[in-house]
């Protein structure tokens, strides 16, 4: 939900790092109830970071990347331009989505957005859940501490609604839980494929 340009970050991890060495979400079979969401989503928290192998990273550049990613929050990408480099403002990451796929479109079209070099974009890394494994229910870890906290202490009926595309996401309780809950989902940034994935 969260795409933004990262070069301050990285220069600063740059400097720390000198020194130091000198250093789809969301289900396509339709929403689940609340006992099925619980047993596929992951610890909100807990985060690990895969870097992908880029030839123009510089092993500086990795150990950089790495401390940056473990900043931000799952499911989430960061993309970087080869021909204008890692500390450009091409760079940026895209976080707390709820598909590592959506973030990584997120964080390629950002950054292709702001290149000015000759090569597209490319991912040097990834966000994933701590003990990640493929699930048909995939949330982001703000909507999944939601999940774990707003939603499983709201009586029925009620329902979680996700944007797969922008990492929007909205609870519904009461009668009309389904349509509130998308409503909600909507309201955040004016997302426009909302739709619900856990109801009771």
């Amino acid at each position: 939900m969260l795409t933004k340009p990262i070069v301050s970050a990285l220069l600063a991890c740059a400097a720390s790092v000198a020194l130091a060495v000198a250093a789809s979400a969301g289900m396509e079979d339709g929403p689940v109830d609340g006992s099925t969401a619980a047993k596929q989503l992951f610890a909100p928290g807990a985060a690990k970071v895969t870097l992908l192998a880029q030839d123009f990273l510089s092993a500086k550049d990795r150990r950089v990347i790495r401390q940056v990613a473990k900043t931000q929050k799952y499911y989430g990408a960061i993309a970087a331009s080869p021909s204008d480099g890692l500390l450009a403002q091409a760079t940026v990451a895209a976080a707390d989505y709820h598909s590592v796929k959506s973030a990584t479109l997120a964080a390629l079209r950002t950054c292709n957005e702001r290149r000015s070099g000759a090569q597209a974009c490319v991912i040097v890394a990834q966000i994933l859940p701590k003990k990640w494994a493929d699930h048909p229910l995939t949330l982001s870890a703000d909507a999944t501490a939601a999940f774990d906290g707003d939603y499983r202490k709201a009586r029925n009926p009620k329902a979680l609604a996700i944007s797969p595309t922008s990492g929007a996401w909205g609870i519904g309780t009461g009668n009309g839980a389904a349509d509130s809950a998308v409503e909600a989902c909507a309201g955040k940034g004016g997302a426009v494929d909302c739709r619900v994935v856990v109801v009771n």
